[in-house]
């Protein structure tokens, strides 16, 4: 199981030649189940999506890729950004409390499956008591602003 945040900003490897190819910015989500791909950027600031078949293997420092694979993206940033299905969302339960803000993913990296999501309640609860991890069979709706997760949780 990894998160998130472990994959980002980690270099993109080609395997064939060893040869850098960017970072991974960001992630893609389908259906905020799975994890469908990874965004990086090259040398060059061009923005590129590899897709889950691109990748060969996301190592604990690289992310190993089959080279020609990527595609390049002319949208600007914020444009694919909002894919990754992070974007602040408050999370709040079926009962109205509001447990904090969408903060990460965690997902099993052969597959891609999404296996939850991780919630912040503030810097220093997160520190003191930990972040929160929602199980993605506990959320009940994705709203534009706002997931709703079963009161169970």
């Amino acid at each position: 199981m990894r998160k998130g945040r472990e994959i980002k900003n980690l270099p993109v490897i080609d395997v064939i030649s060893g040869q850098q190819l960017g970072y991974v910015t960001g992630f893609k989500i389908a259906e905020h189940e799975v994890l469908e791909g990874l965004y990086m950027v090259s040398p060059d600031q061009k923005v590129h999506y590899l897709s889950r078949e691109a990748i060969s293997r996301i190592g604990k420092d690289a992310v190993l890729v089959k080279a020609g694979s990527e595609q390049v993206i002319l949208d600007a940033p914020s444009a694919w950004s909002a894919e990754g299905g992070l974007n602040g969302s408050a999370v709040m339960t079926s009962t109205g409390e509001v447990l904090g803000v969408l903060s990460d993913i965690l997902f099993e990296e052969t597959k891609g499956h999404i296996l939850g999501y991780e919630v912040s309640d503030g810097y220093f609860k997160d520190l003191i008591w930990g972040r929160k991890v929602i199980p993605v069979a506990n959320v009940l709706t994705w709203g534009k602003d706002t997931v709703i997760v079963d009161e169970r949780v």
